[in-house]
Formats: C-alpha cells, structure tokens, sequence
C-alpha cells in the first residue's frame, strides 16, 4: 500500500475563557483511506468537516490523539512518533500546498530565501547548485528567475499560488497534498492553476488528495473521491460511480445541491444543522438530517463498509440500496 491512514483519531483541547474546563474538538474521528500510487483523490465536505485537519495530520504538523499513517508501508506518523525526530527523508515525500497564498509565504522573506530554505534542510541543494535548482522549479510553474529577488507583496494571487506549488515540489515529494488551493483566486487563474497542476503530476509522477468545496471541480480532474462529513469518511469511490450512483444520502445532497444551469431544477438545500464538534456520537452521525433514517441508525453505529466485490465503492449507511 502506497499510502494508508487507519483508525486515525485527530482532537484539539481549547477553553472558552480562562477560566472554563476544557474542551474537546473532535476533528477527524475512526478515518480510513488507503490511496494507491498515482491516484488523484478529491476530498469534498462541508466546511468544518475535518478537511484541512486531515491535510495538516498527514504532513506532520498536528499529532493525531490516535491511530496511524502508513507511508510505503512504513510507520511515519501516530501519536507515539516523535513528529521533530521522525524519518525526514520518508515525511518529506508528503508536502502541502496552503489555501491562502498570501499568509502562507513570509512578508518579511524574498522568494530565494522562502523556496532555499527547505532545499538547505534537506541537504537538497548546495550553495554552487542552488540558483539552477530554483530556476528549475519555477519553470515548472511557468515563472521566471526575476520572481527570485522579489517579495510576496509584489506579486498577484496566482503568481503567490505557484510559489507555493513551487516550494513544494523543490522537496522532490511523492504525495502532493492541496487545501483548497483555488479558493483564493479568480475563476481564469483558477483553471490555471488545474492546468499547471496536472503537467506537475505527469511530469514528477506525483500521487494529489485535493481538498475542495468544488464538486464540478472534483467531477473534473480526480479519479476517487472521499466524501466527508463531521470528520468521518462516509463514501468512498471512484469518481464516475461516486458522481452517477452515490449510495450514500448525504453524498446524494451533496450532488442536489450543485448549481446547474437548468432553470427547472432548483439547488436542494440540506436542512439542519452539522454536528456539533464536542461529541462523539454512538449512532449515525448523519441520523439527524437523513431523509431515510430508520430506528436502528439511532441505536447503531454503520461501518464504511465495501459495497460490492467489482470495485473499490465504500459507504457507510445501513440502507444505502435506498439512496
């Protein structure tokens, strides 16, 4: 297995005041994922669903309260690994690119500085080879030496972007983790990015868990897609299947309520209110906005469980044939 996370358990303890005990935020709870070489797996939700936690657990800089994540095979990331003295050269090959391309890149630092860095640390690049190195990787983004000597205030949004794309892959990664990177910037530069993205994972080979609100996006560019909801996994599967038969309700909402251009059908909107992020619930986490509940979603718990023998499609309802 190329990448696996399993049983993994990410929470956050905060006060409301000073004062006050504290609190427990139960990012991402019991998620699995496994993503074979080369994938490129969307990751779609509501916003709070434990989307960019996943992201920030998979790279190193949140430690999970439980549970692990498997790199070829080899143990990189659980709460009993030293995340400072951890395998570099393994959590290396699994880098991020930030959704905000304005405070994701130092003010104070020029663009040399802010792509070397990370170069330096991992014995990457020497001070004779260094400025090849650089000019290489922003050819890559389509950006030329000049950008070198500027700071990031100078530059447009989707010129920052590419900085960011561009200090990612200068660590030669594998797995390419990107949060929302689109979100930010105008629809033209958007596409873009896409554009720069896909020649980026011809050319290095690299495996993309793409983080997005954007489901005509997701539709478009990845090959699986993981839906999630409360930091749970509740459907898992390849794309075309996913998007022509989904056997989950709330993927089912998700899809109705896409914008189209048919004036006759109208967006559903989900009613109800997202679970509250301070439990841990022992029955269906959808159960309270599901329009085929049943007795036995509030009394047990489902399993992501695999659909049938032909393809990789999970989900985890009970009455899924009902969606």
């Amino acid at each position: 297995m190329f990448l696996k996370i399993n049983q993994l358990h990410t929470y956050y303890k905060f006060k409301k005041t000073i004062f006050s005990p504290s609190i427990w935020n139960y990012a991402l709870k019991d998620f699995n994922l496994e993503i074979q070489r080369g994938d490129f797996v969307g990751v779609v939700g509501e916003s709070g669903c434990g989307k960019t936690t996943l992201g920030n657990t998979l790279v190193g800089l949140i430690q999970p309260y439980s549970g692990e994540i498997l790199y070829q095979n080899q143990l990189i990331i659980s709460p009993k690994v030293n995340l400072l003295n951890s395998v570099l050269s393994l959590r290396r090959k699994i880098q991020m690119i930030f959704q905000d391309p304005y405070s994701s890149l130092n003010p104070r630092h020029k663009i040399k500085k802010i792509l070397q860095s990370g170069l330096f640390l991992h014995k990457l690049a020497t001070r004779k080879n260094i400025m090849e190195k650089l000019e290489y990787y922003l050819s890559l983004v389509h950006l030329n030496k000049h950008m070198l000597d500027r700071y990031p205030f100078e530059l447009s949004g989707g010129q920052r972007q590419r900085i960011g794309i561009a200090r990612a892959i200068s660590l030669e990664p594998e797995v390419l983790i990107c949060d929302e990177i689109t979100s930010a910037l105008d629809v033209s530069v958007q596409a873009y990015i896409i554009n720069v993205l896909f020649e980026l994972k011809q050319k290095l080979n690299l495996t993309i868990l793409f983080i997005t609100h954007d489901l005509s996006l997701v539709r478009h560019i990845s090959n699986k897609v993981c839906v999630m909801y409360g930091g749970e996994v509740l459907e898992i599967g390849n794309t075309k299947t996913i998007f022509s038969n989904p056997k989950h309700p709330y993927t089912k909402a998700l899809l109705n309520a896409v914008p189209t251009l048919n004036r006759n059908k109208k967006p559903a909107i989900l009613e109800g209110e997202p679970p509250k992020t301070d439990t841990i619930y022992d029955h269906c986490i959808f159960y309270n906005r599901c329009p085929i509940k049943k007795e036995v979603c509030k009394e047990t718990k489902p399993r992501l469980e695999k659909l049938n023998s032909r393809e990789e499609h999970f989900s985890k309802c009970f009455f899924y044939s009902d969606v």
